[in-house]
């Protein structure tokens, strides 16, 4: 796949209307769909391992090292990787519920809470402050709190 072939797909996906947070149980926001969103991603590169998984159990799977054609990675590689074409995600498992997010393909970008360059990430998931879905493509920054540090990065390259 090439790079602009993988963007194409993550503005698909980060627009798509349907993985917009909406209400369950009168919880604003509280259903969010993350796994869902990288799932697809990783079907269109021909893994299917992860359909089914919340963002916990795929972090957990991917942090085991079990995961067929994922490797742990750093930040810079992951962006490396992603703006080659490949599939790159960055992760972190929380107590409740874990985030996931695909690796843009571009440069990466200064993020004031981590002090250093970061990738870019097509994200789908949560709200911020102040109730807006924070579907988009933002600086890693943006997603994942400084205050729990920060996600993990693999690459997947069929056939490894």
């Amino acid at each position: 796949m090439t790079s602009d072939q993988l963007r194409k797909i993550l503005e698909d996906l980060v627009n798509d209307p349907k993985m917009v947070p909406h209400d369950t149980d009168g919880v604003p926001g509280d259903e969010t769909f993350c796994n869902i969103a990288v799932q697809r991603i990783c079907v269109a590169f021909g893994f299917k391992a992860f359909e089914g998984m919340l963002a916990n159990d795929m972090l957990k799977t991917l942090e085991s090292g079990k995961a067929e054609g994922w490797k742990a990675c750093t930040g810079e590689e992951a962006a490396a990787h992603a703006l080659s074409g490949g599939l790159a995600v960055a992760g972190k498992r929380y107590e409740k519920h874990g985030h996931i997010a695909v690796v843009w393909p571009g440069s990466m970008d200064f993020s004031p809470s981590f002090g250093k360059m970061v990738p870019m990430l097509a994200n789908v998931g949560g709200r911020d402050k102040n109730g807006v879905p924070m579907n988009g493509v933002k600086n890693m920054g943006w997603f994942f709190s400084s205050k729990k540090g920060e996600p993990g990065y693999w690459k997947f390259k069929q056939g490894e």
